[in-house]
């Protein structure tokens, strides 16, 4: 009851109200899509950023994404983002990986509860449509 009379009294109108609701829902909506995508990877990803090529995951080597197309490129006319890895193969860079890693992290493990708690939000707030 409460909540009525500081919504009637703020100059919102519920119209607006419902615009807001509906584009944040939709929005979570894409996430948890996004979430499952991520999910059901094959090879499953072990942390982010997870990038794989031609099947094959990258590791902590996703940085040089481009020189792993241009080895697994098919065609018969080179991309010119490939020239300059056609003769010199594959580069590696060895630095620390900037990955989070699943079950090591603090920060995996906060985004998992994350993710729990949105599918649950999102079962109830479902239920109430």
């Amino acid at each position: 009851m409460l909540d009525m009379f500081c919504f009637e009294a703020s100059t919102l109108r519920f119209t607006d109200i419902c615009v807001l609701f509906k584009s944040s829902f939709h929005l979570l909506q894409l996430q948890l899509q996004y979430a499952a995508e991520t999910s059901a990877l094959e090879p499953p990803h072990k942390y982010v950023p997870w990038v794989v090529v031609d099947g094959q995951p990258l590791y902590e080597d996703y940085e040089n994404f481009i020189s792993y197309i241009c080895k697994a490129y098919k065609g018969n006319k080179v991309p010119g983002a490939c020239a300059k890895y056609s003769s010199i193969g594959i580069l590696k860079v060895n630095r620390f990986p900037l990955v989070c890693r699943k079950g090591v992290n603090t920060l995996w493990d906060l985004l998992e509860r994350i993710k729990t708690s949105l599918l649950s939000y999102i079962d109830d707030v479902t239920g109430l449509l």
